[in-house]
């Protein structure tokens, strides 16, 4: 059985990383056009959505992590 901070972990994991990822996909486009005229500023949106997907996917290892902590807890009891 998966504990409600678990799976509040991974919820929230996947809405940052879906929310980077989105922002990523409406991004690339005008960073790949713009990146030859100005090079860091083209990059940032998309530097700052890979962090944010970045984030969201170590909430979800964290949690996964911890509901594997927790099941070899029970296994153990």
């Amino acid at each position: 059985m998966v504990s409600a901070r678990t799976e509040a972990g991974v919820r929230l994991g996947f809405y940052i990383g879906l929310l980077g990822f989105i922002v990523l996909l409406g991004d690339i486009g005008n960073s790949l056009a713009a990146l030859a005229a100005a090079p860091p500023i083209a990059t940032a949106p998309a530097l700052t959505a890979v962090l944010a997907w970045a984030v969201g996917l170590a909430f979800v290892l964290e949690a996964y992590l911890a509901a594997r902590r927790e099941e070899r807890a029970s296994a153990r009891s």
